[in-house]
């Protein structure tokens, strides 16, 4: 039987494999600093609740998802590198070109080099990348 201890502890690395995935699910194949921040990371989270098997399979399971979603994301982008940042902050949290360039007015963001129509193109462009590799992975 397990008991209330046991219960806790495991909880926890739930909630840490959770809060982990979460503080990296934006991350892409080209940020180097970043994916060693989050080895270091992972190595510290096991590290805590002393290389249990479910918490390193919790983490190897999070680190997984993570890079098969920027391997996705980096094909999706191809050919979009230079604008790519303001595609994907747009499609991530559902904001129009209007809604950027509010951003950028009150200098929370950096301004993109197109205007709205190469904004939009470059966008459909991203959706039919993304839908081809979607397919060709059968998901």
């Amino acid at each position: 039987m397990v008991t209330n201890e046991e219960l806790k502890k495991i909880y926890g690395m739930f909630t840490d494999a959770w809060k982990f995935y979460k503080k990296y699910a934006g991350i892409q194949q080209s940020e180097d600093e970043r994916w060693q921040q989050l080895v270091d990371e992972s190595g510290q989270i096991a590290k805590k609740y002393d290389n249990a098997k479910l918490a390193i399979a919790l983490l190897l399971a999070a680190i997984d998802e993570l890079e098969r979603k920027s391997k996705i994301l980096k094909v999706a982008c191809k050919g979009l590198e230079a604008i790519s940042p303001w595609i994907l902050l747009s499609v991530r949290q559902g904001k129009s070109f209007d809604t950027l360039a509010v951003r950028w007015e009150l200098g929370e963001i950096e301004k993109p080099p197109f205007c709205r129509t190469d904004f939009y193109s470059c966008r459909r462009r991203f959706f039919a990348n993304l839908d081809k590799e979607l397919k060709e992975r059968g998901a």
